[in-house]
């Protein structure tokens, strides 16, 4: 399996244009020969979902992200997965399955999944609304800075403390203790 991982690599180069002519097509049938590795399976998933070098089909990018949680507990795949779950694309839409794909990622530490976690409390979609909880997820989002989605945690975060109690702010911050306490032990 040693070698997977580094046609992982050279599909991004491919993909990229990264030292080499960039290439979705090349990138695509890289992704495929690597897909005894979860990395192959999620490459493979995101030309899918983008539609890179193939036909975009978010059904096949659910399947592929879905084999690739499978085998590994991956964050990504995770938080690609919920994202797919949450919009409805390529899957029947499911909040609840969002939910926790995305808590499943956060827990790994994925910062864009913990903000997205937050929307739906915020919003009650798929989970019992909890404007607490939500303010929580976005303070451990901005606090772990994932370049994805630094501005909107940060942004979500400000915007909810501004609707809460300093005892509610209190009762966020043992959540965020706790979450932390959560993403180490996953280390």
């Amino acid at each position: 399996m040693g070698h997977l991982p580094a046609l992982v690599q050279l599909a991004k180069m491919h993909l990229y244009g990264n030292g080499v002519k960039q290439d979705d097509s090349r990138a695509f049938d890289l992704c495929q020969r690597a897909t005894d590795f979860a990395g192959g399976k999620n490459c493979v998933a995101y030309l899918y979902e983008s539609g890179r070098g193939i036909n975009q089909d978010y059904a096949k990018a659910a399947e592929w992200y879905s084999k690739s949680t499978e085998q590994m507990n991956h964050p990504v795949a995770k938080l690609a997965l919920g994202k797919l779950y949450e919009e409805g694309k390529g899957v029947k839409q499911d909040y609840a399955k969002a939910a926790k794909l995305y808590f499943e990622a956060g827990q790994l530490g994925d910062g864009q999944a913990l903000n997205n976690l937050g929307n739906l409390y915020s919003n009650g979609k798929g989970v019992e609304k909890n404007i607490v909880l939500a303010y929580a997820l976005y303070h451990l989002s901005a606090k772990i800075g994932d370049y994805r989605n630094e501005d909107e945690a940060k942004y979500n975060e400000t915007y909810t403390r501004s609707k809460l109690t300093l005892e509610q702010v209190e009762e966020g911050r043992k959540i965020v203790a706790e979450w932390e306490q959560r993403i180490e032990a996953n280390k």
